[in-house]
């Protein structure tokens, strides 16, 4: 631990202590903290609807599986990797 992480580790439980905490608006109930602070005022709503029904945006879903392959890729020797072809996006055209 850093000294400075020490100091302040030392100067709340001084403060817990001396009852500086007693009394806080929330005392003894969890944090609750809004997920949606970073996304605009207007989607909090959707973004909240979509949290409590379990779903999400496609980017978070997106994300978790990136970090699947990615933490795969990092357990994996590198010549053992499988290469994934990328979706097809161009037609496949007939040789005359």
């Amino acid at each position: 631990m850093l000294i400075v992480e020490a100091m302040a580790e030392r100067r709340i439980v001084e403060a817990q202590r001396e009852g500086a905490f007693d009394g806080l608006r929330g005392s003894g109930h969890p944090l609750r903290l809004e997920p949606e602070e970073h996304v605009p005022a207007e989607w909090r709503a959707a973004f909240h609807l979509l949290r409590q029904a379990g779903l999400g945006p496609a980017w978070i879903a997106q994300g978790a599986e990136i970090e699947a392959d990615l933490a795969e890729a990092r357990r994996t020797p590198a010549g053992a990797i499988k290469q994934r072809s990328p979706p097809s996006t161009a037609r496949s055209t007939a040789s005359t």
